[in-house]
């Protein structure tokens, strides 16, 4: 283990060195350099630069930027424009990165030259992509792909349609993502773009391996390497290898595994690439944990730990740890696994905070891009009205007051629609605002629950609840950014967060999940997390000081084909006396006002009627709350 890692560090101190070596050499010729030698340098060193220090790399695409413009190089003066726009990205100005490839769609637009139009329509798409903001990516790309098409660019459509299928690879819808792949991979064949046509089969076999299809993502990984043999690309064929070791690997073949696994790791070994050595080590272990070997894949788990935490990847080393943990724990050291898993919480709790940030920062980004895109659009509206204007004094003695009364009330109605659009966008960012604030909310309570219970019970339960609540976790992120969601997906997330509860507050209360039958039959969305505020309060607020085992029942009923009916009824102390004894009433009403909020908003941003109402039980001998919420549906396209 200990030369493992000594010939690692060996090839990421030579990687460095020649990474260093390449930009002083590049520095050292930039000096006698002038013209478009010099811009073209400026661009290489701007490129070199792109991970490791964006600002710099900033620097130098300005550099290039202007020197381009004033020797009239309009090609040079995008490619500067390019790689400024990426290295904004890396470094965080988002906004001003869709700036820099909406400046250069602008320019080549107004001189008409459609080949570096089609390339920005591209590059503005795919910076979209990274953003997560799909329409846009998506209208960008068609736009890209119409271009090309009317030019005949056949690699050109290659590529427009491989970045289509991306797009709904990314978005999670694979079968069309298959198909935009198939049709670009039928093109790049015929232009003879081998490396093009390995990476799009590659796509491909990934779909099918995370769609649970292993012997159609084993063939297709198997035609990805035979085409990489051909062009010899020592990276993309070690990512490859630890593909087809997954399927294996899947296929409960650890052996056939292992062997895939250490090819990648060889090769990885040779090249520096400290990633993809994280990742194969981290197979690895999976492997070795399959064929019974914990002690040799703890090893393996090990070294990707420390890879992964020298080049910052959390998420390999989330993986490791819980893997890690899970072996201590079959070898009875819970004190061990129980320290493990709290690393890998503390992780998963900075990934989730820097997911929100960026959260936000995306929705801030579409918006501020939106609003840039109807500032331009009401400028050259105003423009036209300015010159129509002119052109009619010119062309015209006399107005009649009958036609500057309709020009008045053209220009109202006018204004007063682009208003009503306004007015929209905010509503939907005010949704997804409120979202984002009430994922925190949720989560943070429910890691209440992990918390009580880790100072209740064993080291051996702990880790059970700890594996419950990353479960739960995942869910909570994967529905964080959409407005509707799959109604299957609503149910899992109670049945999980009632469970923590329930193994929080034992033996104090129990619960009942109804769903009706015609809802099982049916696929539907629904707005996350409106019930589960009302559930959190009956189990915090409504059982306390009853001398009686508390009960819930929730029930899902059918309503209609738009909407459905959610009832959250408790024997608790009742919703007004649950009001008068609370001590802290802002924490209460915090998660029922926001779902307030969201019922509002939904009503304006869908005109969709949506209902709650909060009954006290309180009377004929009866205890209790019960909470009734119409809910509206939209069907899954």
């Amino acid at each position: 283990m200990r030369g493992i890692l000594v010939t690692l560090l060996l090839s990421l101190s030579i990687l460095s060195y020649a990474q260093d070596k390449m930009r002083d050499s590049l520095l050292a010729v930039l000096d006698n350099q002038t013209g478009t030698e010099r811009i073209n340098t400026l661009i290489l060193l701007s490129d070199r630069l792109l991970y490791q220090n964006p600002d710099t790399a900033i620097v130098y695409a300005n550099e290039a930027y202007t020197l381009a413009q004033s020797l009239k190089e309009p090609t040079l003066r995008y490619k500067a424009l390019k790689i400024r726009a990426y290295a904004n990205n890396f470094a965080g100005n988002i906004t001003r990165s869709i700036s820099d490839i909406q400046e250069g769609l602008d320019f080549y637009s107004r001189i008409r030259d459609t080949t570096l139009l089609a390339e920005a329509m591209s590059d503005l798409g795919q910076l979209y992509l990274s953003q997560g903001i799909f329409d846009k990516a998506l209208e960008h790309f068609e736009q890209a792909y119409s271009i090309r098409e009317q030019k005949k660019d056949i690699p050109g459509m290659a590529y427009s349609l491989n970045s289509i299928g991306a797009m709904y690879w990314r978005s999670g819808k694979y079968e069309e993502a298959l198909d935009f792949f198939k049709k670009a991979i039928k093109l790049f064949e015929s232009t003879g773009l081998t490396e093009e046509t390995a990476q799009t089969t590659a796509n491909m076999g990934e779909i099918y391996f995370q769609t649970n299809n292993p012997e159609m993502a084993l063939e297709y990984f198997n035609r990805a390497m035979k085409l990489n043999h051909s062009n010899g690309q020592s990276g993309f064929r070690s990512r490859n290898l630890i593909n087809i070791g997954k399927v294996y690997l899947q296929r409960a073949q650890p052996k056939r595994a292992i062997s895939y696994f250490r090819q990648a790791l060889n090769i990885q070994q040779k090249t520096g690439d400290r990633e993809g050595i994280a990742q194969s080590h981290y197979h690895l272990g999976l492997a070795l944990l399959e064929s019974n070997e914990p002690v040799e894949a703890l090893e393996h788990f090990n070294i990707s730990i420390s890879t992964s935490k020298r080049i910052r990847t959390s998420d390999m080393q989330i993986k490791a740890l819980e893997q890690s943990a899970r072996i201590y724990y079959q070898l009875e050291q819970y004190q061990v696994a129980s320290d493990l898993l709290f690393r890998a919480r503390s992780l998963s709790d900075s990934i989730f905070n820097i997911q929100q940030t960026k959260l936000r920062e995306e929705l801030k980004t579409r918006y501020e891009t939106e609003k840039y895109m109807l500032e331009n659009r009401n400028l050259k509206l105003s423009n036209q009205n300015n010159e129509t204007i002119i052109s009619q004094q010119r062309t015209m003695i006399i107005l009649t007051l009958v036609l500057s009364a309709l020009v008045v009330v053209t220009v109202l109605l006018l204004m007063q629609r682009r208003r009503s659009t306004d007015r929209m966008t905010s509503i939907e960012m005010e949704q997804k605002l409120l979202r984002s604030q009430m994922n925190p909310h949720f989560v943070y309570n429910s890691l209440t629950v992990i918390q009580s219970s880790v100072m209740k019970k064993t080291a051996k339960e702990a880790v059970n609840l700890i594996s419950s609540m990353a479960s739960l976790m995942r869910l909570i992120l994967d529905n964080s950014t959409h407005e509707f969601i799959p109604f299957e997906k609503e149910i899992q997330t109670l049945r999980y967060y009632l469970e923590l509860q329930q193994q929080r507050f034992a033996g104090q209360f129990d619960y009942a999940l109804e769903i009706d039958p015609d809802l099982e039959e049916r696929e539907f969305n629904i707005p996350p997390m409106l019930a589960q505020p009302f559930i959190e309060n009956a189990i915090e607020h409504g059982f306390a000081g009853v001398g009686y085992p508390g009960t819930i029942s929730i029930r899902f009923k059918a309503t209609g084909n738009s909407h459905i009916t959610c009832e959250i009824e408790d024997n608790g102390i009742g919703f007004s006396q649950g009001l008068k004894k609370e001590k802290e009433p802002q924490h209460r009403s915090y998660g029922i006002e926001i779902t307030r909020q969201r019922i509002r908003i939904l009503q304006k941003r869908y005109n969709m009627h949506a209902e709650l109402e909060i009954i006290d039980l309180n009377h004929d001998n009866k205890n209790g709350t019960l909470v009734r919420i119409q809910i509206p549906t939209k069907k899954e396209f």
